[in-house]
C-alpha cells in the first residue's frame, strides 16, 4: 500500500474532489481527510492510499503543482510519524514523579552554591574555594571555622574589643 500526501488543501475541499484528482491514476483504496479531535475542522491535508506503487509514484510526479480550489496542492510520498507527537517538556514536568524522574532536572550537577564545590567531581566539602582541586578548603567538614587566610578575625565573633 503506498500512502501519497496531499498538503495545502483548502478547508472546503471534499473526498469527492481528491477522488476525480487521483482516479486517473487507479483504483484508490482509501482516502483519510483530516480533521482535528476536538473540534472537527479540517486539518488542510489528506493521505491518499493507493495499492500500486508504480501508479502512486506516476500520479506524485504528475499533479505536483497542480491547484484544487485556487490553491497549489503540496504532493508527496507520505512519511510516517515516529511515535506520534512529542510530549512538551510541561507535560513531562507534570508526571508523578516529575522532572528529576525523566531525567530532566537542568540544575543537577551544577550547584553555584560554593559550600557544595560548584558542582565539580568530588564535590567539596566547604570552604568556598581555595586549596585542593575539589573545593575542599583544607578543613573538615562542618567543623567550626578556622583562622582566616590572612591572620585577621573572623567578623561576628565575640572576641576581644
Amino acid at each position: 500500500m503506498f500512502k501519497i500526501y496531499v498538503g495545502n488543501l483548502d478547508y472546503r475541499t471534499e473526498r469527492e474532489d481528491l477522488q476525480r484528482l487521483f482516479q486517473r491514476f487507479g483504483p484508490i483504496e482509501d482516502i483519510a481527510l483530516a480533521e482535528d479531535k476536538a473540534t472537527g475542522k479540517r486539518r488542510g491535508f489528506a493521505i491518499i492510499m493507493i495499492r500500486d506503487d508504480l501508479r502512486a509514484r506516476l500520479a506524485i510526479e504528475s499533479l505536483a503543482g497542480t491547484k484544487l480550489r485556487g490553491r497549489a496542492l503540496v504532493i508527496n510520498e507520505a512519511i510516517p510519524k515516529k511515535g506520534g507527537k512529542p510530549a512538551t517538556f510541561k507535560e513531562l514536568r507534570s508526571g508523578p514523579l516529575g522532572p528529576r524522574a525523566m531525567g530532566l532536572n537542568p540544575r543537577r550537577g551544577s550547584s553555584r552554591n560554593p559550600r557544595r564545590g560548584f558542582g565539580r567531581p568530588g564535590g567539596g566539602s566547604g570552604g568556598g574555594g581555595g586549596g585542593a582541586p575539589g573545593g575542599g578548603g583544607g578543613r573538615p567538614a562542618g567543623g567550626p571555622p578556622g583562622p582566616r587566610p590572612d591572620g585577621g578575625p573572623r567578623s561576628g565573633g565575640s572576641g576581644p574589643r
